[in-house]
């Protein structure tokens, strides 16, 4: 349904020479450069699957979205939706196509919900019947029924989130796009907007590329994930599979002081990788090629240890490693 093809994408952006003061600021042009920020990335989605777009700030994500829903030019490479161009064809593409994008909104900030939800009814010319069963099955499964007359500035983060999907769902979109969706929701809202979203894929056959940092919504959501680092692909994939490449490797998490220093992960013996986060550090050990006292001894060079244990290969665990090998790689 959605194919995008060695996407790259390039910004030129002005960077003044470091050090400089004074007069000698304002005297001196400033240089300009190429910077990269997407670099040969390829996704497929089909209909009806859900599909994780993963990675640490500033990989690429959005940028990665930006071109799929045609508000970006690549540098070069190609997006294909059901054989047509999103960005040639726009006007055609918006109507087939739903999104909630982090910090920005489609709700009407003034007004109550039920304007927004009527405002999408008439922007992508619903059906009357199709929008009352739509409307009706996705603020019962939403549970927003409470709040169609409430005006959306007196909503709560996490009820505008829920009413931000009720519009970006009512006109039944074949392709959905969805950035940290589940923001500010609490552990029953989420559980509804997992069911919301896997009824859509089967009942619609609504296709998701969903950007999350929480492994919840991995776990209950995601059929396969796409991991982006350093603005390049460095895994694509199902979660399983992730885990059993590294089901033979050994995990210790240690417990350090936050403030404590680390070795830079290059400098890892063979077959160790690091990474940390605040004072837990995860250290992966290939059997084959280190052994655990090994690792130890070359983490305590550097820093003090005060607890370490073998740890479960859970799906944080599996991003962190991909992270982790990802930042290597490209440094």
């Amino acid at each position: 349904m959605l194919t995008a093809v060695d996407l790259v994408k390039d910004y030129t952006v002005t960077r003044r020479e470091p050090g400089l003061t004074g007069a000698l600021r304002g005297l001196v042009r400033p240089r300009r450069t190429t910077m990269r920020a997407v670099d040969g990335v390829s996704i497929a989605l089909s209909a009806g699957e859900i599909v994780g777009l993963l990675g640490p700030n500033g990989a690429g994500k959005s940028t990665i979205l930006k071109m799929l829903t045609g508000v970006l030019d690549p540098t070069s490479g190609t997006v294909s939706f059901e054989g047509r161009s999103p960005r040639a064809e726009r006007r055609w593409f918006t109507r087939r196509i739903g999104a909630v994008f982090g910090q920005r909104t489609q709700l009407w900030w003034e007004l109550p919900l039920q304007d927004s939800l009527a405002a999408a009814k008439a922007l992508y010319r619903v059906p009357e019947k199709q929008f009352a069963e739509t409307k009706a099955a996705l603020v019962e499964e939403l549970e927003i029924g409470s709040l169609l007359d409430v005006p959306v500035r007196q909503l709560s983060l996490g009820q505008k989130m829920r009413a931000e999907l009720c519009v970006a769902m009512v006109h039944r979109p074949r392709l959905l796009f969805l950035d940290e969706p589940t923001l500010g929701l609490d552990l029953e809202a989420r559980a509804a907007f997992h069911r919301v979203l896997r009824a859509a894929s089967l009942r619609w056959g609504t296709g998701v590329l969903l950007t999350t940092h929480d492994v919840a919504d991995i776990d209950a959501l995601c059929e396969r994930i796409v991991v982006v680092c350093g603005g390049r692909v460095a895994y694509a994939g199902s979660i399983a599979a992730a885990k059993a490449s590294l089901a033979r490797r050994t995990r210790l998490i240690c417990t350090v002081p936050a403030t404590a220093a680390t070795p830079a992960p290059q400098t890892a013996p063979p077959g160790v990788a690091m990474l940390r986060d605040g004072s837990r550090i995860v250290l992966t050990i290939d059997p084959g090629m280190a052994t655990r006292e090994e690792a130890l001894a070359w983490l305590r060079a550097d820093c003090e240890i005060s607890a370490a244990a073998p740890g479960d290969m859970t799906t944080g665990d599996v991003l962190l490693d991909l992270y982790g090998a990802a930042r290597v790689a490209v440094a």
